[in-house]
């Protein structure tokens, strides 16, 4: 069982920690001192999903919070405006979607659709929260771009939409 408030890396070290086996607890304090460390590093409180070809990844019109990182395999962002599907861009491993709204509560414009099988590191407002706190800096920077974002990917849109601009390739 883990504990909701915790990031659930930090759930699953402390339940192997506490193993009641043996041979499903760490070896060693080195080993629980490399994951304790790990998870200190960053990142460690984001949590990660698999989704099949073709299933929807993220749907536009929600408000969920969300920010994806896809680890592997290959995606689709699209929109659709009034009766018009607009593509927007595929996308890889690496990539990031859902950036648009890090800070927003304004609902998702846009769709992602997996074209392979696909794996994605999820970043919830309170996770990415939690580790923007360890630099104010970097937290005044992130929503900047954000908020930058959002303006250059409406007028984008938009300019599609009116026949004027060719979505991005990659």
């Amino acid at each position: 069982m883990s504990d909701a408030r915790l990031p659930p890396v930090l759930s699953r070290i402390a339940m192997k920690a506490m193993a009641t086996d043996p041979a499903q607890r760490y070896a060693g304090a080195a080993a629980l001192k490399a994951d304790l460390e790990g998870f200190l590093r960053g990142g460690g409180g984001f949590l990660r999903f698999r989704s099949r070809r073709g299933a929807h990844v993220r749907e536009g019109g929600r408000r969920r919070g969300r920010r994806y990182v896809l680890e592997e395999g290959l995606v689709e962002v699209f929109k659709t405006v009034g009766d018009t599907y607009v593509p927007l861009r595929l996308m890889g491993p690496g990539e990031v979607f859902g950036e648009a709204a890090v800070f927003s509560s304004k609902p998702r414009s846009a769709s992602v659709v997996a074209k392979s099988d696909v794996v994605v590191r999820v970043i919830t407002a309170e996770s990415l929260e939690r580790e923007l706190s360890k630099n104010v800096s970097l937290k005044a920077l992130v929503r900047a771009l954000a908020h930058r974002f959002r303006e250059l990917d409406a007028a984008l849109v938009q300019l599609q939409v009116e026949g004027r601009g060719k979505p991005s390739a990659g």
